[in-house]
């Protein structure tokens, strides 16, 4: 029989060496790159648009805005995952969505910095939290 066994982790110094060994092949995949983490958020925000969840922008904002913002965005998300980058829209949405049926592109772009500003700082108070439990 043929068989493939696929493991992966988040924290590569607990993994254990004679597992380690064991393995044929190792890989490892960092974090996303700046142009991998804009065209995750790109691809999110198409989604949601298609979705109907993001309009058109009613401000009249032209490609050349929203592509400031993207890059912005990207820049600004540096050091998350894939994994985290795919959910901040979803959260972006549960925290600024209100009660409107269609948000403005410029308008989400711009909740979306707040919820990236967000997942920093709750990734911070976690990370003190866990120091003050040694």
């Amino acid at each position: 029989e043929n068989v493939v066994i696929l493991a992966t982790s988040n924290i590569t110094g607990a993994i254990d060496i004679a597992f380690l060994d064991r393995a044929d092949i190792k890989q490892y995949i960092g974090l996303p790159g700046e142009q991998a983490r804009l065209e995750i958020l790109r691809s999110c925000l198409v989604e949601l648009e298609r979705r109907g969840v993001l309009g058109d922008d009613s401000k009249g904002s032209n490609d050349n805005t929203l592509r400031f913002l993207l890059e912005r965005l990207s820049k600004q998300s540096k050091g998350l995952s894939g994994r985290t980058l795919r959910k901040l829209p979803f959260k972006c949405h549960a925290y600024f969505g209100g009660d409107e049926d269609t948000v403005s592109m410029v308008d989400f772009m711009k909740d979306m910095e707040k919820t990236i500003a967000m997942e920093f700082e709750e990734r911070k108070r976690l990370s003190a939290q866990g120091e003050g439990a040694n």
